[in-house]
């Protein structure tokens, strides 16, 4: 084996060095994400025994979660819709009907006021 050779193999060698350590460094960067994301994922949980080393458990858990806030939401969204439904149906009886006009007695008058006064301090706060 002469000089030449073994400067090529030397160099080859040192290449595969090199190249294993970076994949080495890869490697143990990926794991310390993974620990990371690991960890962030048993803090979303309630942290109990069944969690630990389960991330399908815990990811299945924060769904579940997760999609009870959303129909949580939705039906927040809902409620809100018909509470400003029953408030424009509220106001169009309260302003079709004249104080003056025959109709409703007293009582059913004075509870139609109370209504009134009460969304619109209702609108204020808003």
């Amino acid at each position: 084996m002469d000089y030449d050779e073994i400067k090529k193999q030397l160099e080859k060698w040192e290449r595969e060095q090199y190249q294993a350590y970076c994949k080495a460094q890869e490697d143990a960067k990926a794991l310390q994400r993974a620990r990371v994301a690991e960890h962030l994922l048993l803090s979303l949980t309630p942290g109990g025994s069944e969690f630990v080393d389960d991330p399908g458990h815990c990811s299945h858990w924060i769904r579940e979660r997760l999609n009870g806030t959303v129909e949580q939401v939705k039906r927040r969204k809902d409620a809100e819709q018909r509470v400003e439904q029953l408030e424009r149906l509220l106001r169009l009886t309260i302003e079709t009907i004249d104080d003056d006009a025959p109709g409703p007695g007293t009582t059913e008058k004075d509870l139609l006021r109370q209504i009134r006064a009460a969304i619109s301090v209702g609108n204020e706060e808003a």
